[in-house]
């Protein structure tokens, strides 16, 4: 009985590091445009998704973590491995370096370009 008891301390100290894990940036989720383009009126190439955790997907490729880093109070540094929608045979890595501005807007900095972003639906 006592170690049954020493066993569920344990894995409730080890609690607390589990959630840290799960953490997400901290943004709206949903449909994101370039921040200088109408919501309605957005093409394909002006758009994201962000639906949870630290992967904001762009619309020609599909992206899985690989590691997320927390460098800031705002910052993140996402490493991603990604895949051209409809051809998984050329995978390529992606850095993107996150600034969340606030629940419903980042930049987002990699090898293509700055980009600014703002959430428009959910």
């Amino acid at each position: 009985m006592i170690r049954m008891l020493e066993w569920t301390l344990v894995l409730a100290s080890l609690a607390p590091i589990a959630t840290a894990a799960t953490a997400s940036l901290p943004l709206e989720r949903g449909a994101y445009v370039d921040s200088a383009t109408p919501c309605g009126g957005a093409d394909s190439a002006a758009r994201s998704w962000f639906g949870g955790g630290y992967v904001i997907q762009a619309p020609h490729a599909r992206c899985e973590l690989k590691q997320a880093t927390q460098t800031g109070a705002v910052d993140y540094v996402v490493s991603l491995r990604c895949y051209e929608n409809g051809d998984r045979s050329m995978p390529y890595d992606v850095v993107d370096r996150v600034t969340v501005i606030s629940s419903r807007e980042y930049e987002l900095e990699n090898q293509f370009g700055r980009f600014r972003a703002r959430w428009c639906r959910g």
